[in-house]
Parts: C-alpha cells; structure tokens; sequence
C-alpha cells in the first residue's frame, strides 16, 4: 500500500508533462493499428486554466522511482478501449480524470487537487463499466486513490490503535510459540479497512497465528456478538461485535457479520494480506462491514487452529480501542 501510493503520487505528477490522447467527444474515439485516433483535437489534453499550458513538473518530483506506473496505467486502459473491453465513453471519461488529477496535483492547488481526486474515484467506484474497469486496472486503484486522498489532507485518516503487555498468552499444550499480542492499529481511507496487528519478538509463526478483529461498527454493546468469546459474557458490557475479520495463515482476510451470540451472518474472503515483521497486515473494503464511517469500537484476538483464545487486546475488562479522525 505505502509502495504504491508513492508511486502514484509521483505517477499523477509526472502526466501533467505527459500527452495523453483524448477527444471532444468520447464518442470520436477509434482505434485502428494499436493507436488510438482522433477526428478532432489536438491529441492531448486541455491545458490547465491556471497555468495557460501543460505544467512542468520538478525534477525532485520526476526522479521519484518508478513513476511512470500510471503511465502503463494509462496504455492498459487504451489497450482495453481498443480491443473492445472498455467503452470510449468511460475510457475517455477515465482518462481525461487522470490528467485532471495530474494537472491539479502539479499546480499545488490543493482544492483544485481534492476535487479532481474525489472525481477520480467516484468513476473508479461507480463507473457502469465497473467490473470491466477493474478486471483491467485491477480494483486496488480505488484504494491508491484513497489513500492519496488522505495524504493530501482532502480527507481525514480515521484510525485508533491498542496495546497489550507481552508474555500473558497462554501456554497451549502443543502449540510453539504461543501468539502473544502486542499491537494492533484499525484505520479507514473512506474505501479500504487497513488492519495491522503485532506480536511480541519470539511469539509469532505465520504458520500458525491467527488473529480476530472484533468490530463494534455501532458502538452498541447491545447489537451484535456479545463480547470477545463464544461464551458471550465475556467483555460483553464493553464490546458488541457486529462484525470478525480473521486474518492469518496466508489467506485472504475473511469478514463474517455477526447477528447475535454465536450468530454469524454473511461471509466474504476479500481484501489483501501480508506479513509484516512480528505481524500481519490486512485490507478490506469497507462496503463489507455496511459501508461504515469507519469510526467503530475494537478488541484482537489471537489463537492458532485447533485452540481456544490464547491472548485477548486490550485485556478483558479494559475498554475497547477506538477509532477516530486523526
């Protein structure tokens, strides 16, 4: 995630310099010989009002490592539009989006900039090509965008982080090492979920550890799994989980929805996993847990297949975390 929004923060700039083909009309897009042609124009974009031309951008800027990512970005969806996979019409929209992006992201308007972001990802999330467009972009661009979007302060990062003293998981007989939390950190773009979880030095085996993030989306005690266990009495004056996200052992992170006690609901494997040092770290979309704020309650487990919980964060009867705009 932290890779590729470099790359495309960097990737948006460097097309502010790039021609990129577009028409007046999407509708007078052909292509024939692998390029595309135009009936009318000049073959690139407008130029951006505030600076009577395409803006150049810094050389600090364009030596930024592989920037021209978005670059392929852009040939992919020309590709797409030749061969028929994408419409002219969205594959012109989507384009001219991007070099809106880019030109906004170079003037340093930062309004300028936000605006055209958000634009870019209502098309990336809405598009009636949608499935098409993601089966060629691939659907994590939605999140890039996001992410961008926090980090140029157009949206706030909702986030909220737990900690749990190392050495108090317990021994399970068989089990080596026992999976000690240490860490965990819940945070939202607006698009994605991003979860990181930690383990002490010594506890953690990717094989074996497993994790649950238990998600209070309401902050409600009295909706939702009561608690943090199957016996639903425990922490259950402090958590009502309305929502698991198992993450562990080289899956993708499985959301269940969670009724009631020991009432799960509808289940998805969606998102993305890595391990991380001492850790995991996860995505998911956030339309998996009712298209939340993001703002919610949390508690961690953490166990191996085959055992009960060995290790609960924050302790039982500590509150929960919580996330909030930072």
């Amino acid at each position: 995630m932290r890779i590729r929004l470099i790359v495309l923060m960097a990737a948006l700039a460097l097309l502010a310099a790039v021609p990129v083909a577009r028409a007046e009309d999407p509708t007078d897009i052909t292509s024939t010989g692998g390029e595309l042609v135009e009936s009318d124009g000049d073959g690139t974009f407008p130029p951006a009002a505030s600076s009577g031309g395409l803006v150049e951008i810094s050389a600090a800027q364009a030596s930024i490592p592989r920037a021209a990512s978005i670059v392929e970005l852009q040939r992919e969806i020309r590709l797409a539009l030749r061969d028929g996979e994408l419409s002219p019409q969205v594959a012109d929209h989507l384009l001219d989006l991007v070099g809106q992006a880019s030109r906004a992201m170079a003037s340093g308007d930062e309004e300028r900039t936000c605006a055209a972001l958000e634009s870019l990802l209502e098309t990336l999330q809405t598009a009636v090509d949608l499935e098409r467009l993601n089966a060629v972009l691939g659907d994590a661009w939605a999140s890039d965008v996001a992410a961008l979007q926090v980090s140029m302060g157009c949206i706030p990062l909702i986030t909220g982080s737990v900690t749990d003293p190392a050495g108090d998981a317990t021994d399970w007989a068989g089990l080596d090492p026992d999976p000690d939390l240490v860490s965990a950190t819940v945070s939202s773009n607006g698009v994605d979920l991003i979860l990181t979880v930690g383990f002490a030095p010594g506890t953690f085996d990717e094989s074996t550890a497993m994790v649950d993030f238990l998600l209070d989306t309401d902050q409600d005690t009295a909706t939702g799994h009561p608690g943090t266990d199957a016996g639903c009495t425990r922490d259950a004056s402090v958590l009502g989980t309305d929502f698991i996200v198992k993450v562990g052992v080289a899956t993708l992170p499985q959301t269940w929805s969670m009724s009631g006690c020991n009432a799960p609901g509808t289940s998805s494997f969606a998102g993305t996993f890595a391990v991380v040092e001492n850790g995991y770290e996860a995505t998911v979309p956030i339309s998996l847990i009712g298209a939340d704020d993001g703002v919610l309650n949390f508690k961690v487990i953490s166990f191996a297949v085959g055992t009960n919980v060995l290790d609960y964060m924050p302790d039982t009867g500590l509150a929960s975390g919580v996330t909030a705009p930072e």
